[in-house]
């Protein structure tokens, strides 16, 4: 985390935006299949 802030004060790079898409992406997924999981547990 501390190497991403650092490069931002030096502008957003594209590297900085497809980190950025990687980390939404993971979170969005990891998100969506603990929903699911839990809606499966507790319909049971």
């Amino acid at each position: 985390p501390m190497q991403i802030y650092s490069m931002i004060r030096f502008g957003i790079t594209p590297e900085i935006n497809a980190l950025a898409t990687i980390v939404m992406a993971v979170s969005i997924t990891a998100l969506t299949l603990s929903q699911r999981l839990n809606r499966g547990v507790i319909g049971q």
